[in-house]
């Protein structure tokens, strides 16, 4: 298979109907969600994505799937970056650098995270320490996280997980962090609310994402008060656990995103206090069977009940993974994408060491 990223390109192919005339035009067309942008796009790139995927991709994934799941991803990406960012390019050298990304993202064989320095162990974030897992169920998958500290001390932490396994949910994966970005960065006047995150997210993604394709996601706000304070919101059928003086499971729900923009989100505030730790997880942990015959409880059950003994010396994350590893060996498959991030409270910046 090929790794030259610009054998498919063909810049006379694919561009009769242009009503966006410059590349910064079309990509403030986008953000403005306009459709004639859109279509703009896939007639543009569609075909070449094709051909790069025959080049890059094993061939038992279907083409066009693939090429419209990456320009879902395309779009996502050229709105993140605004049109400003290509004022001075040529149709060809915007050619290209959408061409790039395509190739990059296509022949990147990562699961989709975004890691903290230090991911194998406890990465210290101001007064908080994050721990992460993740386990696609093929070589790649559209499970995302992120962990994002501001200025003011807050820290943001998001997961997700498109619908799907594999490489088509990896292509759209690929474009929520530039989405996610994005939207936090709107939200700084209202102090990175997670509700107001996710609102911003619904209006982006609405009429993007293909037929029948859905974005599941939690996201948390740790806030260091003279209590400490955690900010919940979620986006489908999540959960969460929270260890303080006991663990317990948090169900979660709402609307997945971007299904529909306008939707009043809620948000659960919970306290949060030095040694408390609260996990979130996409439904590859919740739902993994713990055995392998039907009927038999599902690691969402099963898991307040495992860890209502551990010690306070102990990590809630490693039990919790502990656990998912014996339920796949037992029930004798992995049913999902797995990611799995914990934040600990661990006292007051200055008390770290």
């Amino acid at each position: 298979m090929s790794s030259e990223p610009f054998s498919a390109l063909n810049a006379s192919e694919g561009v009769s109907a242009m009503p966006f005339s410059t590349p910064s035009d079309l990509v403030r067309a986008l953000e403005q969600r306009h459709p004639a942008a859109r279509q703009q796009v896939r007639d543009r790139y569609r075909r070449k994505l094709e051909r790069l995927i025959d080049q890059l991709v094993e061939p038992h994934y279907d083409p066009a799937r693939l090429a419209d799941h990456t320009l879902r991803s395309v779009e996502m990406w050229l709105v993140s970056q605004g049109a400003t960012a290509f004022s001075q390019n040529s149709w060809r050298s915007f050619d290209a650098r959408v061409l790039l990304y395509g190739w990059r993202i296509l022949t990147t064989v990562e699961p989709c995270t975004v890691t903290l320095p230090e991911p194998s162990g406890d990465a210290p974030v101001g007064p908080f320490s994050v721990r992460s897992f993740t386990q696609p169920l093929q070589a790649v998958g559209g499970d995302w996280w992120t962990c994002e500290p501001k200025n003011d001390g807050t820290l943001l932490a998001f997961v997700s997980d498109v619908t799907g396994h594999g490489r088509s949910a990896y292509l759209l994966a690929t474009g929520l962090p530039h989405l996610f970005k994005m939207c936090s960065e709107r939200c700084s006047t209202s102090h990175w609310k997670p509700s107001a995150i996710l609102a911003e997210m619904d209006r982006e993604l609405e009429g993007v994402l293909p037929e029948g394709v859905f974005v599941e996601a939690t996201m948390a706000q740790f806030i260091v008060q003279s209590k400490g304070v955690a900010r919940l919101c979620a986006a489908g059928y999540a959960a969460a656990l929270l260890r303080s003086n006991s663990v317990r499971l948090l169900p979660l729900g709402g609307m997945y995103l971007g299904l529909t923009s306008g939707i009043a989100r809620t948000e659960s505030e919970l306290d949060f206090d030095s040694g408390d730790e609260l996990l979130m997880a996409t439904d590859g942990l919740w739902d993994q069977s713990c055995a392998d015959t039907t009927g038999e409880p599902r690691l969402r059950e099963y898991l307040p009940e495992v860890l209502k003994d551990l010690s306070q010396t102990d990590s809630m994350h490693d039990a919790v993974i502990e656990c998912l590893k014996q339920a796949i060996q037992k029930s004798g498959k992995q049913q999902d994408d797995v990611c799995v991030v914990t934040v600990r409270h661990s006292g007051t910046a200055e008390d770290r060491p």
